[in-house]
This record gives C-alpha cells, structure tokens and sequence, in this order.
C-alpha cells in the first residue's frame, strides 16, 4: 500500500491527508496521502468513474480539497501553475485557430512577443512531425495530429510537471503506440515529472516507472507497483510486460472485488 512522508524536500508531488466530495456520503477521496519524486513517471489505474481524473484535476489545481492538502514544489495548490501542464482526452483546441496558433496559445497569454512565440511554434512542430499542417484546423486533422497539437501546446510551455488525463483513448492503437513512444521521446532526460491517468492496463504498464492502482469511491489508499523496465521501445513485447500486466490487473481487480458496487472497466488484453 501507499507509503507517504509527510515531508519529503526531493518530491514534486505531496498529497496530505486529502478529501474531496460535496459531502461525506459521496466522497471521492478520504484521507488519502500520496507522495511523487522529482523527475518519476506515475502512472495511475483505476475502473472508470473511480477519481482518477479527480486526482488529476486536484494537482492540476482545477479542483480544491475539502480538506488536506496538494503540494507541488513545495508550494500548495490554490490554483493553476504556469509551470504544471495539462494533456486532455479531447484535446481542448480551438477550433477556429491553425494547429501553429493553437500550440502558439499559451505564449500568447504570457504576452510573448509574435517572432519568438512563431520561432517556438515551428520548433514543435517539427519535432512532432506535423510542420505540414501548421496552417490547418483542427476539424482538418486527424486524431493523432489534433493529440500531437495538444502536446506541443503544452510542452512549449517548458512545464516542470506534466499530467495527462486518459490522451491516448480514442485513437486506433497504432495512433495510440506511437503517441506513447512519442511521450517517453520527449520525456527521457528526467527533468520532468509526468503523472498518467488511464484504465488501459497496458498503457500504464508501458508508460508508469511507479503505477498507482486505485479501486472505487471513496479512496483513502492504493496499492504501489514498481516498473522499472517501463518506457523502454521493446518493453511492449517482452514476457516482462506481459507479466507486469497480469500483476496489475490482478490487484486492480481485487481492489474491485473489495468495492461491489465499483464498474469492473479496466482494459488488457487476453
């Protein structure tokens, strides 16, 4: 089970004692503590509907706890952090602005200047392949260019932490795989910290160095699994994998098993 210090000057992410519901009868989490170490790649499973995305929104500072407390650097959690970024499943572009504009977005708002804000936008779009369709919208790309904007979008920003709820869900699995090894691409000089929500098993299991598996409402506590193999181009098509996914479909399911009335929607193949 989880096992948090109370003060740890190496985390990124300090979770204490936290709870959060309107009210007791239908909290999401109680009592829960949860601590995550510079430069870590979490991630955390769970059937859906079970808070996972809470969590995220939690760190994200999108949703206050009703009581405890959500440090990131040190520093609580009162509101959005210019320095956390933030991937969603629906990619949230806008539609009426080019795939560069949109990337672009988020420099704009911190006022930088058009020829630097320009210079960076290309910058990610080369490294993420897409420079052909910098001038189209998103109702011109497919899923995985919209996905690969919204990474840009939020990588350009240089963020310290980097949470990202269920991205990958609605591609077709190719699309998916790809986007995957294009994360741990991105993210492998271990400068930043990335915490991934899904209930795909296997994608937590490539993805999360740590993987958090949670079960049903209201969570006070988890169980921790070390992947150390995790993110590495071959790991997909070893017998480790494969056993690594057993490992945690297992324990989700009996954290399930523990919760009736929790939907059983966690996804591995065989």
């Amino acid at each position: 089970m989880i096992s948090s210090s109370l003060s740890d000057p190496a985390a990124t992410i300090q979770v204490r004692a936290l709870s959060y519901g309107y009210t007791r009868a239908d909290e999401i989490y109680h009592g829960f503590n949860w601590s995550v170490k510079h430069g870590e790649s979490w991630a955390v499973v769970g059937p859906s509907g079970c808070g996972k995305t809470t969590l995220l929104y939690l760190l994200a500072g999108l949703h206050r706890p009703k009581s405890g407390e959500v440090l990131v650097e040190g520093d609580p959690v009162t509101g959005p952090r210019p320095s956390t970024g933030l991937i969603l499943q629906d990619y949230g572009l806008l539609p009426w602005a080019t795939a560069k504009d949109n990337i672009a977005l988020g420099l704009r708002i911190r006022g930088i200047k058009a020829r630097e804000r320009d210079a960076l936008a290309h910058h990610w779009l080369e490294r993420l392949g897409i420079e052909a369709v910098a001038n189209k919208y998103p109702g011109q790309l497919s899923g995985g260019q919209r996905q690969r904007v919204a990474i840009a979008r939020t990588l350009i920003l240089n963020p310290t932490l980097l949470l990202m709820d269920e991205p990958f869900s609605s591609l077709d699995s190719s699309t998916r795989e790809d986007l995957q090894n294009l994360v741990v691409q991105l993210a492998t000089d271990g400068s930043m910290t990335t915490v991934l929500v899904t209930h795909d098993i296997q994608e937590a299991a490539f993805l999360g160095r740590k993987v958090l598996v949670v079960g049903g409402a209201p969570i006070s506590d988890g169980v921790v699994v070390d992947n150390p193999l995790a993110r590495r181009p071959q790991y997909r098509h070893t017998p480790e994998f494969f056993a690594k996914c057993s490992e945690l479909k297992t324990i989700a399911l009996e954290l399930v098993e523990g919760r009736p009335g929790v939907r059983r929607s966690l996804e591995v193949a065989g």
